[in-house]
């Protein structure tokens, strides 16, 4: 990267341009997803709360059921439900994998994080919760190397300062101490 201001400015000004044009292929992408969703709700009592609900998974990304309950006012069962039922619908997907604690996205949104969030672990075929596990052989053991040594990031940014010059400022200044309480005594001990 050229760090002259007449040839960086050019390199940052593209760079800035090619993430304005990501972040508005996002949006669009967002726009596109909340879009597809609200024409997706089938029709329901002029009450319901979906397109509402719809409204705020386009605004928030993942949502779980205890927000989406707090930005409509109902109850985390109800909104629990309502998130499912857009699930079943095929409107908004699942993303964490998990039965408590679950977040909740638009269908043209939420693949790409379901896809990154690894599912938790459960215990395979045959084990249950509890079981020890078989100690791996002597060949699978990874390599363990000593530890490496602190880091200090003091003594590594700042020069070894060199203090003989300060010692004998400090032992300058002491010696003068002394000679001025030397003379001190001596003049309080001709007056008294």
């Amino acid at each position: 990267m050229p760090w002259g201001r007449d040839r960086w400015a050019p390199h940052f000004l593209h760079a800035l341009a090619a993430e304005a044009e990501d972040g508005l292929d996002l949006l669009l992408a967002m726009e596109r997803a909340w879009l597809a969703a609200r024409a997706a709700v089938p029709a329901r009592r002029s009450t319901s709360r979906a397109p509402a609900a719809l409204d705020l998974l386009a605004a928030t990304p993942l949502i779980s059921a205890t927000t989406l309950a707090r930005g409509l006012g109902m109850s985390v069962k109800s909104a629990l439900a309502l998130l499912e039922a857009l699930v079943r619908e095929g409107i908004a997907v699942e993303a964490t994998h998990r039965a408590a604690r679950r977040l909740f996205a638009l269908k043209g949104l939420g693949e790409e994080v379901r896809a990154v969030v690894r599912p938790p672990r459960r215990p395979g075929s045959g084990r249950r919760p509890g079981r020890p596990r078989r100690e791996p052989s002597e060949e699978a053991m990874p390599d363990v190397r000593a530890p490496l040594p602190a880091f200090h990031p003091v003594a590594r940014l700042l020069p070894p300062v060199d203090y003989a010059s300060l010692n004998a400022a400090m032992a300058h200044a002491d010696q003068a101490i002394r000679d001025a309480r030397r003379r001190f005594a001596a003049t309080t001990s001709i007056g008294a």
